[in-house]
């Protein structure tokens, strides 16, 4: 089983989130956000990881990650968050 991290904290994660824990061999064990949305310490049970300090907390050779996106801007803000997690280490499932 490997584990995940998930980025962001809304309805895309949320459904990921199901999805991981039903139908899958990973497990979810945290979620990561831009700082500026870490507002709360904790989603669907799980820590919540400021973007900035996520490879310290939860190292990328110990987890992958996964980025869920809706549908405003999708692609380009998607592309974005993708090539952040890469270039912090991250495989991304």
């Amino acid at each position: 089983m490997s584990q995940i991290v998930i980025f962001g904290i809304g309805r895309g994660a949320d459904v990921a989130s199901r999805y991981f824990q039903s139908d899958s061999p990973h497990e979810v064990i945290a979620y990561t956000v831009d700082d500026a949305y870490a507002d709360r310490k904790e989603f669907m049970g799980r820590p919540v990881i400021p973007f900035s300090r996520v490879e310290k907390e939860v190292p990328p050779g110990e987890c992958q990650m996964f980025v869920p996106m809706g549908f405003q801007a999708m692609n380009t803000l998607r592309s974005e968050k993708y090539h952040a997690a890469r270039a912090k280490g991250y495989r991304l499932e």
